[in-house]
């Protein structure tokens, strides 16, 4: 038996001071980790042809900040953002604090959503509905095979909303092949991706709560909108007013409570559209647009009070969590994604964004206005240098969006600090960082997701548990594909701009003299900063490689590659890559670009082959796409879905201080396998691996390469 660790005094109150912590941390959330969230949007179709400066102020008033917008017949506010121009409608939506979340189109049909895609993207809309098309008479085994054609010829289109961020929801509805409780199932099954979902409208389908609850259950992920709406036969023959509403929440006769308890168990964080047709269509359902809001509001005290006895329904927009049960966050970091995470943590009403930091004050001003925007306050702090802003003993967590060469320093004085964190991918410049942050992260015994998000998406999960359980064989080989890099010619020297704090972008990077093309998004082609696509896209896709095979917390015992890099310019990663990976088990891992092997992770085994990629999953036999797993198989780690799912996981883990679905040591094993196959192509030969140990073996030039030197006075 070895003998005891002996640890100082200051080491022992230390560690029983982060004991505390985190258990007070995790009470003070402990209650509202498990509050249902119904988050509301307010269709524009509601009003009529009513204008948007008259639609847009009641928006708010609902319960919500977020629009879906129209087109004729059931409204004209499509047709009046065409007319007044997008600059105008941006004016507008920001004169009254509100957000464009979703764009319906059925005059458009599923397969020519291109442009309004791209329409919603310059809006950061999430997502957009449509209708199937298609005969409503066909059934059983007909049925499936025109639903399997309709979701095969989807594809192009699942693909273009996927780079968007965008879901493609299509509305079951009477008159189209998707009118049916069996039709909604088979596209949920069937769509390969969460990017094509269901916007699930209660009128169109049997009147009966029981079966309609099943199915939001079946739905699960695949559930893109909730329409909270009832059949009433005013939807299609003029009646009096009173009746027309019946379609609403609460005035008609179904029972709404066990439709909600479906959605709490599934932890629904879609989007609820309280909703109804007038007859004739393009009319207010209400004579003046205060009245069609008093209607909505209506129906929300009542779909408030119809959750399960027992548990306590949060109207999410109307009453944010009282401020000392909020997690505060500070955000370093806002170039493209760390933008796209304030934005996204913005939409969390049991969060609350204090502090931005970034070296930009360009990129601080417009995240901070966009903080402030959102609060509709000027509370938001603003920092140039990280170190202020960890200091803040008023902030709980973390979100560290900074260039690869500058994240081991700042999480591990964050990690010291208390802090929770959520650290963007690649883990670390090189691998020793990265095993420092995982092991200061794991001594603080703070709260860790990296934003490797792809593991809270339906597909990656799913093929990866087709691997696991077996369904392709053994397993004998994965092939990862990534995009080409790029290569530039030599740059000349610039005049650092007006706001860049260029020597602490630089930080304990060599200096260099600078030029526009070696800061911000480029960092990633330069090896002083990163390592190029194949730590950048590699990162994402070689962690959920090693997912399937099993491997988080070990990795290769032989690397070899080869590389082509630019022999001049800025610009010096290489361009393409191929890297081979052997592990002990036998299995190989190639990781190439896209010329060599298509983008995502094939895994490859005896019988079959699981190809998943962000759009869409292919099997081999393609049944197993349908397969279901037993009660005592291997079920991964499931999140609400997509990138926003992978925040709220964060949220939640640091409420209950649990682990997320993307540890830090995960995320250090498997940007390791990229950073050795740099270091192969770097050195043209084989590099033999101790995943144990962590070492290379017997080669000290290479060992060296597991770590640069940080110019002074920075040190870890």
């Amino acid at each position: 038996m070895s003998a005891p660790q002996l640890i100082t005094r200051r080491e022992a109150c230390r560690r029983l001071a982060v004991g505390a912590a985190a258990l007070a941390f995790g009470s003070r959330f402990a209650s509202a980790a498990n509050e249902f969230q119904l988050r509301y949007i307010l269709a524009s179709s509601l009003y009529g042809t009513l204008p948007l400066d008259v639609i847009l102020p009641e928006v708010r008033k609902t319960g919500t900040d977020l629009i879906d917008i129209w087109p004729l017949k059931h409204g004209n506010q499509r047709e009046q953002i065409a007319e007044m121009g997008n600059e105008k409608f941006a004016a507008l939506l920001k004169q009254h604090n509100v957000k464009l979340g979703c764009l319906t189109r059925y005059d458009l049909g599923p397969f020519n959503l291109e442009p309004e895609i791209e329409f919603g993207r310059q809006f950061g809309a999430r997502l957009i509905v449509t209708g199937s098309g298609g005969s409503a008479k066909l059934t059983g085994d007909d049925l499936k095979r025109e639903l399997k054609a309709f979701v095969e010829k989807m594809k192009p289109h699942i693909e273009t909303a996927a780079k968007a961020g965008m879901v493609i929801g299509i509305e079951n509805h009477g008159g189209c092949m998707l009118a049916t409780p069996d039709s909604v199932r088979w596209l949920a099954e069937f769509s390969p991706s969460e990017h094509l979902g269901v916007a699930l409208a209660p009128y169109h389908l049997p009147q009966d709560p029981v079966l309609l609850a099943k199915l939001i259950e079946e739905l699960g992920p695949k559930l893109a909108l909730f329409y909270a709406w009832e059949y009433g036969k005013g939807c299609m023959t003029k009646l009096p007013k009173d009746e027309e509403l019946q379609q609403l929440p609460g005035r008609g006769s179904l029972d709404f409570k066990p439709l909600l308890a479906a959605l709490r168990r599934i932890n629904y964080r879609g989007w609820t559209s309280i909703f109804m047709h007038p007859t004739p269509r393009g009319i207010p359902i209400m004579p003046t647009a205060g009245e069609v809001t008093a209607a909505v509001n209506e129906s929300r005290k009542y779909l408030a009070s119809c959750l399960t006895p027992g548990v306590a329904l949060t109207i999410i927009q109307d009453k944010r969590p009282a401020p000392s049960n909020r997690i505060t966050m500070g955000m370093l970091g806002l170039g493209s994604m760390g933008l796209r995470h304030v934005k996204g943590f913005l939409q969390e009403n049991d969060c609350q964004i204090t502090a931005v930091c970034d070296v930009d004050a360009a990129r601080r001003t417009e995240a901070l206005q966009e903080v402030n925007r959102t609060y509709g306050d000027n509370g938001c702090a603003q920092f140039n240098d990280f170190r202020e802003l960890i200091a803040r003993s008023d902030i709980d967590a973390l979100c560290i969006s900074v260039p690869d060469h500058w994240h081991a320093i700042p999480v591990i004085m964050a990690a010291r600090a208390g802090k929770a964190i959520y650290g963007e991918k690649p883990l670390a410049l090189t691998v020793a960082d990265g095993r420092a942050m995982a092991d200061c992260v794991k001594q603080a015994g703070c709260v860790w997701q990296t934003g490797s998000w792809q593991r809270s998406t339906w597909q990656f999960r799913f093929g990866a548990e087709l691997v696991r359980n077996g369904r392709i064989g053994k397993l004998l080989k994965v092939e990862v594909g990534n995009p080409t890099g790029s290569a530039i010619e030599p740059q000349t020297v610039m005049t650092v701009p007006d706001g860049f704090d260029y020597e602490m972008w630089l930080g304990p990077a060599p200096w260099a003299p600078y030029t526009e093309k070696r800061c911000h998004f480029n960092f990633r082609w330069i090896l002083d900063y990163s390592g190029g696509q194949l730590t950048d896209n590699g990162a994402h896709d070689i962690d959920i490689a090693h997912w399937g095979m099993d491997c988080d917390y070990s990795g290769p015992v032989l690397v070899e590659g080869t590389g082509e890099f630019p022999s001049e310019g800025l610009w010096n990663v290489a361009v393409s890559h191929h890297v081979v990976c052997r592990y002990a088990n036998g299995v190989e891992m190639s990781i190439g670009d896209r010329s060599r092997y298509p983008g995502g992770v094939r895994w490859i085994g005896e019988t079959g082959w699981v190809h998943v990629n962000r759009s869409t999953i292919e099997t081999f036999p393609k049944q197993l796409a349908r397969e279901k797993f037993g009660a005592e198989e291997i079920h991964l780690y499931q999140t609400p879905p997509d990138r926003q799912g992978h925040r709220r996981n964060f949220l939640d883990c640091i409420k209950t201080h649990a682990e997320t679905i993307a540890p830090i040591e995960v995320a250090h094993r498997s940007i390791t396998v990229a950073h050795l196959g740099n270091i192969a192509m770097l050195l043209g030969r084989k590099i033999r691996w101790n995943p144990d140990s962590e070492q290379i073996l017997d080669d000290p030039t290479a060992t060296r390469m597991l770590s640069v030197a940080y110019r002074a006075p920075w040190t870890l």
